[in-house]
């Protein structure tokens, strides 16, 4: 039973019980006991109210201690990192769902069944790991900086770089993009922080001043995902091994 309505049933319960009881007494000292006899029901059904409302919170309590139970019997041979590997195995399952969700429809017969992969990756010695994207993009990303390219393997192709925060719908990406430690691209003529609208359809990207803008053209452009941007390692926690950082 739900607990606000064992609470609910508590209160009145326990307030019933004592209002028909002195009632009741009253009625009976006055000789009432016309009057004696109804609050006398009311008595009766308020306090069944109470014990059913206590045995439904008795009976939820042991549940919950049952499960809590369980899940120690369960885990009793888990160390904090077995655990912990199990979270990031679901984090990394979540994701890729989230991804196969989002995959375009054209694509449909054409995804590799190892391209979504839920597995841990290789990370070199840069500190850099290659993700799952939407096919056929994949992300290569810096496990030092939490930034991200959006790479096509197969082409060996980069289409964007130093994504810090981003969202995604079938068609386009938007983000946040972190040139900061890219001294290449500051030469150029980049900002250290820019923002763009990428269609994954044709490859070509629209750049924005700041976030405002984005939002409104991506509004504009038919954007259909979230429009809160979220961090790199937010959405790929499970694929980061934190031990690099002990």
């Amino acid at each position: 039973m739900n607990f606000a309505f064992v609470v609910i049933g508590l209160v009145l319960g326990g307030l019933g019980t004592l209002i028909c009881l002195v009632f009741t007494i009253i009625a009976l000292s006055g000789g009432k006991t016309k009057n004696a006899a109804s609050w006398g029901i009311g008595f009766a059904v308020s306090i069944s109210l109470l014990i059913f409302s206590i045995v439904s919170l008795v009976n939820s309590i042991s549940d919950k201690v049952k499960t809590g139970v369980e899940w120690l019997e369960q885990h009793e041979n888990q160390t904090y990192d077995d655990m912990n590997v199990d979270y990031q195995a679901q984090d990394r399952a979540n994701m890729i769902d989230t991804l196969k969700a989002y995959t375009n429809e054209m694509y449909a017969d054409k995804v590799p069944a190892d391209f979504y992969s839920s597995a841990k990756v290789e990370i070199d010695s840069n500190g850099i790991m290659v993700v799952p994207f939407l096919y056929p993009y994949s992300l290569r990303i810096n496990t030092y900086t939490s930034l991200a390219d959006i790479v096509v393997d197969a082409k060996d192709s980069m289409f964007v770089q130093n994504v810090s925060q981003f969202s995604f719908d079938q068609n386009f990406v938007i983000a946040r993009i972190d040139n900061a430690q890219s001294k290449d691209l500051l030469k150029k003529g980049h900002a250290e922080i820019e923002y763009l609208l990428f269609d994954m359809r044709t490859g070509n990207y629209e750049n924005a001043n700041n976030m405002e803008m984005l939002m409104d053209f991506a509004n504009r452009i038919g954007f259909v995902g979230p429009k809160d941007l979220r961090y790199i390692s937010e959405d790929y926690t499970g694929w980061f091994d934190y031990e690099q950082y002990d």
